[in-house]
């Protein structure tokens, strides 16, 4: 009997040259040869993939082959041209053994010159018995899922590249881990040499029990502080607790202390981190292979654009679904400026939004710049947009409502109110000229149909949330009520991006239809939430009695939202961004009604308490989803942005009950998920900022760890400009609900309290305006107090 014994050893780094190895035994049956068998050695190359003929004197190329006789106890000689079949194999778990007809890492012809129509199904037995069907030649399978000779010949391959140690994408997650430890290794290192301010704060982070994420999140960001040097006209780093009267007890450290410590990292503010190639970089294989032109001016570089591209569709579009990604990569795909599904414009700006998730170098129009993040990309989206002169198209609208999510994301939300205002009229032409435009899509008529759908659900959707942020009133009527097809494809599937896990189910259309609903209730929140201010009469007979009622009846509808979801996107049945965003958005949901509810001007002190624990619930359920998070996905810079208005929301109602432990633990935590986001983008800082200076003016003393954090933190506040830095009318979650409801409420005891600067209800907290709600105007009077401080 003659057996063939397969090794197949995949690497991930080009050092290595052998991509498999075959045995190929005679005169045994049992995987193990005899003094009397000859076999035959052969090694191939990643080139090496073609059809090997086990009796041929030569392999093809890529290819070496040695002859063994003696069991292997003489020397190996040269491959001749022996005839030599296999009666047994002994194969590697190079891939999953399905149920299906499995290609392995090595499959088996009964025939020479492997022909397919001579392929041998071996089922899924780790040494087939082949007796029956000697195989005279093989073909081994190396690459991407699925394999090239797999694809070739139409045979079912299922890569498992998790189990699999030797494939080439589990080796890069090993070596990202190893050198992701590294660095915090040498980083800790360095930090605990220190023998300052610094190293105790590190211990104290550590000593809170903080996850390892944190601590590497921490440990990158001094590295990060240490490469730039502070503003010689920052004030003092203020501890944030009870306000202090002096500058002196303002300062966390010797102001002697704090130039000591630049000075001596001086030399090290050329040595930017990111100047460097780092082992994401190394590793780095984008999703889809996409071309920089005719789309973008920005950057000829088609592997950044590729990185780019996969970032956003992996963090970003699969939470704020209102572009068909299938249709658009193919569109981009094509090269042709003039497709219905893909144009410059469009492609600038999603290049601009997916810089908010990378690292590298090009992702930063000015490398010194940390808030130069797509700023070039942006910069072009907008002269294609001057250019297309208010004419209106599928990918126009789906580009402008980018655009304005992208300068809010600059902390620039008064101007982005303009590419608001310009997406809803948008929008209406793009509707009131449906039929036409889908008529002149021609044969993807109905490829268009569906993507307008998508696009306007989807935009409204986004909208109603922009309007709940913002606090403004509706901004967009309600879409016709239509669903995209539950079906369950198998090909809807979603997996990590730049390290890869196993491909899940990504079920876009039940998280699109399901969020359309969602929103048609937050829609009638958000007109019951401002009729006051558009109607005195309704103004004033709104009584706490009637709100409680309307209240109830949302909460209702929304708990009955939540328990009638599909179950495929139940809690806990498939994770992914979306699934677990949309989860989210039903508690801080949860939280905006009963906030209303809490700050009414004539509830009752036993009311308020009660819905007040109903809001710290829902916000220690989105924390613990947030955990869930992260023990999924392992970096937490990779959080769709939307996230970041959900975790704000949580902080300010926690903020209210610090002296709770759970309450304080989940504050802590959500703050360092938001401290990541600020590394990112301007509005997370301003809002970092915000809840800070937020408990400052509330005399609210905050977590010892959180202290730490914002010590660090306004360092780099200051060293970037502060508040001049924003235009932006992001509101104080707290008062401005509390002002809403004022204004939109009658007021007790008959009195005529407009909401605007008086103290509503039983809240007796100090200095809690209208006036102050807006981020930049909030941010920059603290600014200006705190400098004035300094100058005393």
């Amino acid at each position: 009997m003659r057996v063939l014994q397969v090794v197949a050893v995949l690497t991930s780094l080009p050092i290595l040259a052998t991509a498999w190895e075959v045995y190929v035994y005679d005169n045994v049956d049992n995987c193990e040869p005899t003094d009397d068998s000859n076999y035959k050695h052969f090694q191939g190359t990643v080139d090496g993939t073609g059809c090997v003929n086990i009796g041929a004197s030569s392999p093809p190329s890529g290819v070496t082959c040695s002859l063994y006789t003696n069991g292997g106890k003489a020397d190996p000689a040269a491959c001749d041209g022996t005839d030599m079949k296999a009666d047994s194999a002994l194969i590697s778990e190079i891939t999953d053994v399905g149920s299906k007809t499995t290609c392995y890492g090595c499959v088996f012809f009964e025939a020479a010159d492997c022909n397919q129509n001579t392929w041998i199904v071996v089922g899924d037995a780790q040494c087939p018995d082949l007796g029956a069907n000697p195989a005279m030649s093989f073909r081994c399978c190396i690459g991407s899922n699925p394999c090239k000779n797999c694809h070739e010949n139409s045979l079912y391959c299922e890569i498992n590249d998790e189990t699999d140690g030797r494939r080439r994408f589990a080796l890069k997650r090993k070596v990202e881990d190893l050198e992701q430890d590294r660095h915090l290794l040498l980083g800790l290192i360095e930090a605990l040499r220190d023998d300052g301010y610094q190293s105790t704060q590190l211990l104290a982070l550590i000593r809170s029990n903080a996850s390892i994420d944190d601590i590497r999140v921490a440990v990158g960001n001094r590295m990060e502080r240490l490469s730039h040097p502070v503003s010689a006209s920052a004030p003092e780093s203020s501890s944030w607790g009870a306000p202090s009267s002096s500058a002196s007890s303002m300062s966390p450290m010797p102001s002697s202390t704090v130039q000591m410590d630049m000075h001596a990292f001086s030399s090290m503010s050329d040595t930017n981190p990111r100047n460097f190639m780092n082992i994401d970089r190394l590793t780095d294989i984008p999703l889809f292979e996409l071309s920089a032109r005719p789309w973008t001016e920005a950057t000829t570089d088609n592997g950044f654009v590729s990185h780019l591209v996969s970032l956003w569709l992996t963090w970003d579009h699969v939470v704020r679904n209102w572009i068909d990604k299938d249709l658009f990569i193919a569109a981009m795909k094509s090269g042709d400026v003039n497709s219905p599904f893909c144009s410059p414009f469009l492609v600038n700006i999603i290049l601009s939004q997916a810089c908010w998730y990378s690292s590298y170098p090009e992702a930063f129009s000015k490398p010194d710049n940390l808030n130069s993040r797509g700023q070039h990309f942006y910069n072009e989206a907008k002269r294609h947009l001057d250019a297309l002169e208010g004419r209106i198209n599928l990918t126009t609208v789906q580009g402008l409502g980018i655009l304005f999510l992208s300068t809010c994301l600059m902390g620039k939300d008064r101007i982005g109110h303009n590419y608001f205002s310009q997406t809803i009229t948008s929008i209406r032409n793009l509707v009131a000229r449906a039929d036409e435009i889908i008529a002149q899509a021609g044969p993807q008529a109905d490829a268009m149909e569906r993507s307008i759908g998508i696009c306007v659900r989807g935009i409204f959707s986004f909208f109603t949330l922009a309007d709940l942020a913002l606090h403004t009133p509706i901004s967009m009527r309600p879409p016709k009520r239509a669903y995209l097809p539950v079906d369950h494809d198998p090909k809807d599937t979603w997996m990590t991006y730049p390290y890869r896990s196993q491909p899940v189910p990504a079920h876009r259309n039940c998280v699109h239809n399901q969020s359309f609903d969602l929103h048609l209730i937050m829609y009638e929140v958000i007109e019951f939430f401002n009729a006051g201010e558009q109607d005195e009469q309704t103004r004033k007979s709104r009584s706490y009695a009637e709100v409680e009622s309307v209240t109830k009846s949302f909460y209702e509808r929304l708990t009955s939202w939540y328990h009638s979801l599909p179950e495929c996107i139940e809690e806990g049945q498939s994770w992914t961004p979306a699934v677990l965003g949309m989860h989210m958005s039903y508690h801080i949901y949860i939280i905006t009604i009963f906030s209303y509810l809490k700050v009414h001007p004539s509830a009752p002190a036993s009311a308020a308490l009660s819905v007040q624990q109903q809001c710290i619930s829902s916000a220690i359920a989105v924390r613990d989803l947030m955990n869930t998070y992260r023990s999924n996905w392992r970096r937490i810079e990779h959080q769709p942005v939307e996230y970041m208005q959900i975790t704000t929301v949580c902080l300010f109602v926690l903020l209210e009950d610090l002296d709770a432990p759970g309450s304080s633990q989940a504050f802590v935590e959500l703050l360092v998920i938001a401290r990541s986001m600020a590394r990112r983008f301007q509005l997370a800082r301003g809002i970092l900022r915000l809840v800070q200076l937020s408990a400052r003016e509330q005399n609210i003393v905050l977590p010892e760890e959180a202290q730490q954090l914002y010590k660090e933190f306004e360092l780099e506040w200051y060293r970037t400009g502060g508040a001049e830095q924003f235009s932006s009318s992001y509101p104080n979650f707290s008062l401005s609900m509390r002002s809403l409801a004022a204004s939109n409420s009658s007021p007790p005891d008959g009195s005529d309290d407009d909401g605007d600067g008086a103290k509503q209800g039983n809240d007796k907290r100090p200095g809690l305006t209208w006036s102050s709600a807006e981020m930049d105007l909030f941010l920059k009077k603290w600014d200006d107090v705190l400098k004035l401080d300094t100058e005393m």
